[in-house]
């Protein structure tokens, strides 16, 4: 027979990370929004990788491209967004609209978007984000 309240602890532990989680990703959203080289360093991961439109951009690349204009992002409005957590991995997946520009081109729209996070040294990191048009699959 088991006992319902072992479950108990778990299940409180999984909502933590996934608050703490929510927390990284809307520090995240607030660090593009500043042009925050600082907070941006400290969120993503050296192994991060951005896809669509930027293909292929690294860490590096993009910190470079957010704080010098390249990327602006005036705003992020979520409209859905899912948590999951599992072990030292986290997704963080939904739509939004996102007020931004790239090089000049206005991308200002609403996307899919799925953005992994890795826990590393005691801290949620992003290692991945992709964004979709609605249109896109």
């Amino acid at each position: 027979m088991v006992d319902e309240n072992e479950s108990l602890p778990m299940s409180v532990d999984v909502q933590s990370e996934e608050r703490e989680l929510k927390l990284a990703n809307e520090e995240w959203a607030r660090a593009l929004a500043q042009k925050d080289r600082d907070a941006l360093e400290r969120i993503m991961a050296d192994e991060f990788e951005l896809a669509y439109p930027f293909e292929g951009d690294d860490k590096a690349q993009f910190i470079s491209d957010v704080v010098e204009g390249v990327v602006t992002v005036a705003s992020l409005t979520p409209h859905s967004a899912t948590t999951r957590v599992s072990g030292n991995t986290g997704l963080i997946f939904g739509s939004e609209t996102a007020n931004w520009r790239y090089r000049d081109r206005d991308l200002s729209g609403t996307y899919r978007f799925l953005r992994v996070y890795t826990r590393q040294e005691g801290q949620w990191r992003i290692v991945a984000l992709h964004l979709c048009t609605h249109g896109q699959h």
